[in-house]
């Protein structure tokens, strides 16, 4: 199963039926540097900042280690889009049928 799964992810072409492979697209893509992991760990930094300002929190001082992890989740996906290394292509999915609209269709 594991290795139809690695064949499949080799050959299907995300970009395309002219475009690389996974597998080409990996070994060609763009290393980072150390400053380009400096400025993204400067934009999940201020991103912290600026959620933590709009964040409304009943408690002041620390936050609890969940809503920790939470902010930083956020922090780190907007830094990742910022920076263009999550991209999104699809539309959101939609929310599931309540069982009294299944009902009455």
């Amino acid at each position: 199963m594991a290795a139809a799964q690695a064949e499949a992810n080799a050959t299907a072409r995300p970009h395309g039926p002219t475009g690389p492979t996974p597998d080409q697209a990996w070994a060609n893509r763009r290393r980072l540097t150390a400053a380009d992991r400096a400025l993204f760990q400067e934009a999940v930094n201020r991103h912290r900042a600026e959620l933590r300002i709009h964040q409304p929190s009943p408690f002041e001082g620390p936050l609890s280690d969940q809503e920790e992890r939470a902010m930083d989740r956020q922090a780190i996906q907007r830094a990742l889009v910022e920076h263009h290394y999550l991209l999104f292509s699809r539309r959101r999915i939609p929310l599931p049928f309540r069982k009294n609209k299944v009902t009455y269709i």
